[in-house]
């Protein structure tokens, strides 16, 4: 069942509501594993791309599919598998921390959406879900740009885009 206009404002006034936190969370992993820094091997065409994939899509499995290809593409510790590097060393890499945050977005779209009458839940649920999902991935491509330029322009390294 098709959600009406109300509902989609709804949607997008949680969504609203709730991206201070969602941005908070997405600085904390991208600092955390600082996968801005050239070791980490990621560039900002992947962020693009995850972005493009969440858009595509309202499938949140399909997002969280083409997470899990990445980490399988890349090397230890590198990119995707780009471990937290501040104390916990033995943490999960940067893409089954990302995972990890969109599975808590599910657990906070299943909530707000047992508030809607239980006809419209499935429906809502999902499409909140994906509203966070996408508005995540566009967060964290413009985090990554921002954290990307200012590592290079402390080390006084231009670097193309990788």
């Amino acid at each position: 069942m098709p959600l009406s206009s109300e509902e989609q404002f709804k949607i997008q006034d949680i969504v609203d509501r709730h991206l201070d936190e969602l941005i908070a969370n997405i600085r904390s992993l991208v600092d955390a594993t600082r996968v801005y820094e050239k070791e980490s091997k990621m560039g900002t065409s992947q962020f693009r791309n995850l972005s493009s994939v969440a858009s595509e899509t309202d499938s949140v499995e399909v997002v969280i599919g083409w997470i899990q290809y990445q980490i399988g593409r890349a090397s230890p510790n590198r990119g995707w598998q780009t471990p937290d590097r501040g104390n916990n060393q033995a943490s999960a890499g940067f893409g089954e921390q990302l995972i990890t945050l969109i599975r808590q977005l599910g657990r906070f779209a299943r909530e707000a959406a047992n508030r809607e009458p239980i006809e419209m839940r499935p429906e809502f649920e999902r499409m909140l879900l994906m509203a966070l999902v996408r508005q995540m991935a566009g967060q964290l491509e413009r985090y990554y740009v921002y954290r990307d330029k200012l590592t290079q322009q402390q080390s006084g390294q231009g670097r193309n885009e990788r």
